[in-house]
């Protein structure tokens, strides 16, 4: 949306306007990684599903030789779960037995209480086989699940054909069904089935010709408030074989929907890009951009507000304030930003006013400006400066802002596993994410220092964390970075963040590290 803004005191008219802040057509991530190999293994992870509390993370492996179904047939697709420790970490990974067979197995959805799990295809009761369909199973025990599935009865669903994949709503009362099914465009459409208060599951009905296409419609994924649909496609131009999108639903038909996005680069990539889920702050999908399919984790973020340039008009003579009487109101600015100053221009000099009394109609007050009379003004809003669109006509003089330059240190911290020098997959992804920006300047020297906890002999120590400042070193110089502007000294447990022999773990953690420190030469 839109917001033009007035100068309401003085019924002034502001030659610019912008689309503040985050808005439906413009979803934008964090860079994307591979979630850890204790995951994502040489065989291929698809379709993430957390249990509430985030502890459990079941998904889909397949190829994998501890797969009950493994080099038997085709069907290799089995059921697994990855647990967190106290501390956080991803500690095991074991294979759900209880919901696999020698068929393709998988896991769709969890119950807000996490007791009850929605599977891929309905189990038999009297034969080791499954018949395509959707079952659910209750749990038994602290971490297992009954060994006989009830199949979900769905009005007048039939599946045919080898593809198809659900999703259960966070209400549990919305499926939405990817399959080959009645007015299906080309292979699997998206289809809706609503459960009524009976607990009857209705008959599935298309989403139309918005979100469908003559391609294939996968692994669809529904928000929350069941406003926004995602879902993966090779129907639209994308980037590759398949990419994901998003859509909004507009009413309550479920037929009618926006025209759905691509979710852009970082999500999407030349390959298969699928199975996207939002779990609390973060994003979770599934590629074959680096040769097997793996699970990639990223955060959405809201980009700053863009910053604005504002221009006086009059339909006479620009704003003049007399005396130190001067007192402006800047109406329908967006009351959600927090401007700490705003810049007048008198001529070619400018008045930075930094005292700006902000209400909740979103009216900022500016008192006391210098008499004169202004061309122009510029808000500021946290560290972002104005700029305007280029199509803009700007009255009166130019002006160069200087942009305070960027900082010419950079500091940052990688942490080691006990009794470990290699790399972990947390420590990789923030180096992967360190290193452009010591790229960025150029020239650069660098210093790692790395230490161990107060734990086992002073020799070994100085040895481990010697190992550590190696690793660090030849990671940066595998990425680019140049081998002669990196030094570094290793300490053994001299220097710990913590000064004890019986920490508790999360400190010992912490004086397992390797310190690193940029300096812009």
């Amino acid at each position: 949306m839109q917001y033009k803004n007035v100068w309401a005191a003085l019924a002034l008219v502001l030659s610019c306007s912008w689309n503040f802040g985050y808005s439906q057509d413009k979803i934008l991530f964090r860079d994307a990684y591979p979630l850890p190999d204790i995951i994502n293994s040489s065989a291929e992870e698809i379709q993430p599903v957390f249990d509430p509390d985030s502890s459990h993370l079941y998904f889909v492996r397949a190829f994998h030789e501890e797969n009950l179904g493994y080099k038997e047939n085709d069907a290799d697709q089995d059921i697994w779960v990855a647990t967190k420790d106290a501390n956080g970490q991803w500690s095991s990974v074991k294979n759900v037995k209880t919901l696999n067979n020698k068929e393709n197995n998988g896991v769709f959805g969890l119950s807000s209480d996490a007791n009850t799990i929605y599977l891929l295809n309905a189990y038999l009761k009297k034969r080791k086989q499954l018949e395509k369909g959707v079952a659910i199973a209750d749990k038994k025990g602290k971490d297992d699940w009954e060994h006989k599935p009830d199949a979900l009865k769905i009005e007048n669903f039939n599946l045919k054909g080898d593809h198809y994949s659900f999703h259960i709503s966070e209400t549990e009362d919305i499926l939405i069904m990817s399959y080959e099914g009645k007015n299906s465009l080309g292979m699997e459409d998206l289809y809706v089935s609503k459960k009524d208060d009976k607990g009857n599951w209705h008959e599935p009905l298309h989403l139309g010709n918005t979100i469908n296409s003559a391609g294939y419609e996968i692994s669809p994924f529904l928000t929350p408030n069941a406003d926004t649909l995602y879902f993966a496609t090779d129907g639209r131009d994308g980037f590759g074989d398949a990419d994901i999108y998003y859509s909004v639903r507009l009413d309550d038909t479920w037929q009618n929907w926006t025209e759905p996005q691509n979710l852009g680069t970082v999500i999407n990539s030349a390959s298969f890009d699928a199975y996207f889920i939002i779990h609390g702050k973060d994003v979770y999908f599934c590629s074959n951009r680096e040769g097997n399919n793996q699970i990639y984790h990223t955060h959405m973020y809201i980009p700053p507000p863009p910053p604005i340039l504002f221009n006086i008009l009059s339909s006479t003579d620009p704003t003049t304030v007399n005396g130190n009487e001067g007192t402006i109101t800047l109406n329908n600015l967006e009351p959600s930003f927090s401007y700490d100053k705003i810049v007048f221009f008198l001529g070619n000099d400018s008045t930075i006013i930094e005292d700006v009394v902000t209400n909740s109609k979103g009216e900022y007050t500016v008192e006391n400006l210098p008499e004169g009379t202004y061309d122009k003004f510029r808000a500021y809003f946290d560290d972002f400066i104005a700029t305007c669109p280029d199509e803009a006509t700007l009255e009166g003089p130019e002006e160069v802002v200087e942009v305070d330059p960027p900082k010419q240190t950079i500091e940052d911290m990688v942490l080691f596993d006990l009794n470990s020098s290699y790399l972990n997959g947390d420590a990789k992804i923030k180096l992967n994410k360190l290193i452009p920006k010591i790229k960025e300047f150029g020239s650069y020297e660098i210093l790692i220092e790395a230490h161990t906890d107060k734990r086992a002999s002073d020799s070994y120590n100085k040895w481990l964390s010697e190992r550590r400042l190696a690793r660090v070193k030849d990671y940066l110089v595998s990425k680019g970075l140049s081998a002669s502007s990196i030094s570094g000294k290793y300490y053994g447990e001299e220097d710990p963040i913590h000064d004890c022999e019986d920490c508790e773990e999360d400190k010992h953690s912490e004086n397992r590290r390797a310190e690193i420190k940029v300096t812009k030469k």
